[in-house]
């Protein structure tokens, strides 16, 4: 098995600009590069795409969610961890203060509805192919995680091997996203 966590753009550890490059709407892009960052690893010969899993906590989490409905037959199996599904019940549930230091972030909650829409992977869960698993906390036991759609209860047709608890990945400890390849 073999594991790869990028600190892909908004992560922190490389600058405000760094931190800032998946603001609103370039948070696509950020997505775009975790899938990126897979197609990579496969064309240098370093994972099997029919073992490619996908896992990450808190943003990673996010983005293993929306990279796994943004591209669909890229990885065989997802886990996301308190990641956000949908911005709307983020805003909503979220302490005053916490809401309004994501605005600059995420978008405005009243002016950004759309754009907020069009981020929150819980309104694409029909594109989810992979067998996925989410958590909100890292405590939570996986008897207790939620299988984001109908498609996760079994793999497509396509999945390949199924990839088992002794070829998990690990997501990084700033909330990266981690791919792994089992081999």
């Amino acid at each position: 098995m073999g594991v790869f966590a990028p600190n892909v753009r908004g992560s922190g550890g490389y600058g405000r600009a760094f931190r800032q490059a998946d603001d609103r709407e370039r948070r696509f892009d950020a997505v775009h590069d975790v899938a990126d960052c897979a197609a990579e690893l496969v064309r240098l010969g370093a994972a099997d795409p029919s073992r490619l899993a996908c896992m990450g906590w808190s943003y990673g989490g996010y983005l293993t969610l929306a990279t796994l409905v943004a591209h669909p037959r890229l990885f065989r199996a997802g886990v996301t961890v308190s990641g956000i599904a949908d911005f709307a019940t983020f805003y909503a549930r979220a302490e005053p203060w916490i809401a309004a230091a994501a605005v600059g972030e995420y978008g405005h909650p009243d002016t950004d509805r759309e754009l907020l829409h069009a981020l929150s992977p819980l309104h694409a869960l029909d594109r989810l192919a992979a067998p996925s698993w989410s958590c909100t906390e890292p405590r939570t036991p996986t008897s207790r995680c939620t299988r984001p759609s109908r498609s996760s209860r079994r793999p497509p047709p396509w999945a390949g091997p199924a990839i088992t608890s002794s070829s998990r990945t690990k997501a990084t400890r700033s909330g990266g996203s981690a791919t792994g390849s089992a081999t």
